[in-house]
């Protein structure tokens, strides 16, 4: 069954809002307390309490200790209530460290500024990032948007935009481009880095795992990469797994098929999923087969065999994330404007590559 893409506690703070705009609640009145609110909404006292101080934050509810909470008297709204902002980060999911490298940056710095960071996943479904983005358009309960890997077809979006900042890390359908802030990494410069690295080794026999939403600028490098080094990445070389998060015994019967000594997945997720599957298959890494990733998360250096990867600086991708959607924030700044900022990657190499075995 498909997931409410609206956060419990954001229905929880709208259904109050509702009542007070509505005149249900006048100020001074007070509102249901938190075990009514947890009864009502079927949620956890943790997501009532969360409702609430969002609300008490925003100037909107007033707690009184051992009495309850109220509806805010306007004179009882603070400048520094009133200048409270919150931001929605959509991210496919939190599976990938990538994801949450860069969401923890953005939340971190964002938090620092006082402001408050909603998260909504989309499970890489189209369908749920567009609702999303209509609820944020529709309800205007946000100040701003960080899209990470939008899951919208690369020239398909066609979904009206909100009258907000909107900074889209990683990926971007060409339909925003000029449109938003983007944020992403040289993947034409990491994926050709990656193929120089394995063809300098002396590997000839290279094989690329993909996954449906692939990079096609990072697949587009390695093979140029490649073939500077006159090899040919040939199609029967390239697996395209059937699962975004999941490598299966398809691996095997690949890198058995073409007779692989090297291979360089789209991602540090995929890489260390697959040394952990080659190697309960006997496979030595890097004596029988090299793996190089891409991202360097920080679990990618502490593996058994230490996993040689691209660096996309997901730190510094969050950091200019959330510093330019501060300077949208702010309607005094002028230096949010649309364009498009790219991180120069780098390779790191470690223990998983090794010239080929004889």
């Amino acid at each position: 069954m498909r997931r409410d893409p609206i956060p419990k506690y954001i229905q929880i703070k709208n259904s109050i809002i509702e009542q007070i705009t509505g005149g249900d609640l006048g100020p001074g009145e007070q509102i249901h307390s938190i075990s009514e609110i947890m009864e009502k909404f079927k949620v956890s006292k943790v997501t009532a309490v969360r409702a609430l101080t969002e609300l008490e934050v925003e100037g909107i509810v007033q707690r009184k200790h051992g009495l309850g909470t109220f509806v805010a008297h306007p004179k009882e709204e603070t400048s520094e209530a009133r200048a409270r902002k919150s931001v929605t980060v959509i991210a496919p999911d939190m599976a990938n460290p990538f994801h949450i490298e860069v969401v923890g940056c953005v939340e971190r710095r964002l938090r620092e500024e006082g402001i408050v960071v909603e998260l909504s996943c989309t499970d890489y479904q189209v369908e749920v990032e567009k609702r999303l983005i209509r609820t944020v358009v529709s309800e205007k309960h946000v100040s701003g948007i960080v899209l990470i890997s939008s899951a919208i077809p690369r020239t398909l979006y066609h979904e009206p935009l909100p009258d907000i900042p909107l900074v889209m890390v990683d990926a971007c359908p060409s339909d925003l481009i000029g449109k938003c802030v983007f944020i992403t990494c040289d993947n034409f410069k990491g994926g050709y880095d990656a193929a120089a690295h394995l063809a300098h080794l002396g590997h000839k026999r290279i094989g690329y795992v993909n996954i449906p939403i692939g990079s096609l600028d990072r697949l587009s490098g390695f093979r140029k990469g490649m073939e500077d080094h006159d090899l040919i990445l040939e199609e029967g070389r390239i697996l395209m797994l059937s699962s975004r998060n999941q490598v299966g015994s398809e691996l095997i019967d690949f890198v058995k098929r073409e007779n692989l000594t090297a291979l360089f997945t789209v991602n540090d997720m995929i890489a260390m999923q697959a040394m952990h599957l080659l190697r309960s298959h006997g496979f030595r890494i890097p004596e029988d087969i090299s793996l190089v990733g891409y991202d360097n998360v920080a679990a990618a250096r502490y593996l058994e065999v230490p996993l040689t990867t691209i660096e996309q600086y997901e730190e510094q991708i969050g950091r200019k994330a959330a510093e330019n959607l501060l300077a949208g924030l702010n309607p005094a700044n002028s230096s949010f404007r649309p364009r498009e900022i790219v991180i120069v990657p780098r390779l790191i190499v470690r223990a998983s590559t090794a010239p080929p075995r004889r």
